[in-house]
């Protein structure tokens, strides 16, 4: 997968700009809201709204060109409405971004701009993040 980015040169002309110089393998893609992020062999890559924390940055409003936001190592990628949610080779589940609806899992209403662990009774086998909730089924097949 080449990563690049399209960007208006004028009203009519568009190039390519290179955004890696070793183009890390893309092995899945999610799309959140107003973000994206990319699971990659070295970690996960995001880019786009920053709402809340979401790309892993407390300052940063948005996050032009894709970037690292943690190496891992992750098997899934989750995101929704400033949210993201990670799942590590444990089946552990960690979020990060807007927590204003509790939807990071911490007990609190408190933003995040890095992942925090998600306190669960079992490892998942199921994550689903939306607009302003996440969910995640058990190995016992229980929400």
């Amino acid at each position: 997968m080449r990563w690049a980015l399209t960007t208006a040169v004028s009203a009519s002309c568009y190039a390519d700009v290179d955004v890696f110089e070793n183009e890390p393998e893309a092995l899945e893609l999610a799309t959140g809201q107003y973000h994206s992020m990319a699971l990659v062999e070295g970690g996960l890559v995001g880019w786009g709204s920053n709402l809340g924390g979401a790309l892993g940055e407390p300052s940063a409003e948005l996050i032009a060109t894709p970037r690292i936001v943690d190496s891992g190592p992750w098997t899934e990628v989750h995101l929704g409405d400033g949210l993201s949610c990670a799942v590590d080779e444990r089946r552990a589940v960690w979020c990060m971004g807007r927590g204003e609806f509790g939807e990071l899992g911490q007990g609190d209403r408190r933003d995040r701009s890095e992942l925090v662990e998600v306190t669960l009774p079992a490892p998942v086998v199921q994550v689903s993040t939306r607009f302003s909730h996440t969910c995640a089924m058990f190995v016992d097949c229980e929400l």
